[in-house]
């Protein structure tokens, strides 16, 4: 997808966007990260890039670190005693990949956050019937809006420039309808993959000490390409494999995950965007066993348990 494709979205969604990073492992000085790239089965895509268009007060506590909260186990602790373990650890924000009603209604007064995902099998008739978006928002939104701070609905995740992506602009515009005859004011977004920067390298013309600055501000200056200066971004997906891979172990986790959150709580920004704060979310809360076998399986903070795989300086 070219920018003039990344232009067309932008033009036809006035709410929220989010982006998913592609490359290669890469190593830095003081900053290391692997991306998931597709032309490897055990490579995929270790980062997703949030886009909003939400005023900033929408995304206050940007500083403070939210978690991926998947739910592809046949071993997972109830989400009751997973929303309690994030209020121990002072994890203020999650995002799920699908409205599960169990997990909505264990954060019910829990003061967590949530970003919601939509199914990707569901953007078509999402798109294509707004009764549909209507019932979806009347599910999974209504019975849990007043409980629960939702920050954003995602309409899809990682949807690649296939027949889905024709379906992302009016499933986003028809739940934004539906969520605004429900009275209910929440962003609506979608997730896309960074192959839609035709180039992103460099970013600015600084030089860049991690690839974590340097992808947020690629995103950044292709917006401003296509007149979409004033969009916010957030990273909804970073993390890096305990197992199962290439440089995939215990110790570059951990010292992944606590970097980042280092850097993320300095609040320096970026050198495209220096003193802005990154609204960032690790992946994952757990190990996840019905992934694909290999690194898919070893993203998570915890084991299914509830022990740690690693600290976390949370």
């Amino acid at each position: 997808m070219t920018l003039d494709t990344l232009s067309l979205y932008k033009n036809a969604i006035s709410r929220q966007w989010h982006c998913s990073s592609q490359t290669t492992h890469q190593s830095f000085q003081d900053f290391t990260i692997t991306f998931r790239s597709r032309p490897a089965i055990m490579e995929r895509i270790y980062a997703l890039i949030f886009v909003s268009t939400c005023l900033l007060n929408v995304y206050q506590g940007a500083r403070a670190i939210g978690i991926n909260y998947g739910l592809l186990g046949d071993n997972l602790p109830p989400p009751a005693n997973v929303i309690s373990l994030l209020k121990q650890r002072n994890v203020p924000k999650i995002r799920i990949f699908e409205p599960n009603q169990d997990v909505l209604t264990a954060l019910h007064n829990s003061g967590i956050s949530v970003i919601i995902g939509t199914r990707n099998e569901d953007l078509q008739p999402l798109a294509s019937d707004p009764s549909a978006a209507a019932n979806w928002v009347q599910t999974n939104v209504v019975p849990h809006y007043t409980s629960v701070n939702i920050k954003c609905i995602a309409a899809g995740n990682e949807v690649y420039p296939d027949n889905l992506a024709q379906y992302i602009p009016g499933a986003m515009q028809n739940l934004d309808s539906a969520l605004s005859a429900s009275k209910i004011s929440i962003p609506v977004s979608t997730a896309v993959s960074m192959v839609v920067l035709s180039n992103s390298n460099p970013p600015s013309q600084a030089t860049y000490h991690n690839m974590f600055d340097a992808m947020v501000d690629a995103v950044y200056a292709a917006l401003e390409k296509v007149g979409g200066s004033e969009i916010e971004i957030v990273v909804t997906e970073t993390g890096w494999p305990s197992d199962g891979g290439r440089d995939a172990s215990i110790e570059n986790a951990q010292t992944y995950v606590n970097n980042l959150i280092k850097h993320v709580s300095l609040g320096q920004g970026t050198p495209r965007k220096p003193g802005k704060d990154i609204d960032t979310y690790i992946f994952a809360m757990f190990n996840e066993d019905l992934k694909h076998e290999g690194i898919e399986r070893h993203w998570g903070l915890n084991y299914p348990n509830l022990t740690e795989v690693y600290h976390a300086n949370l």
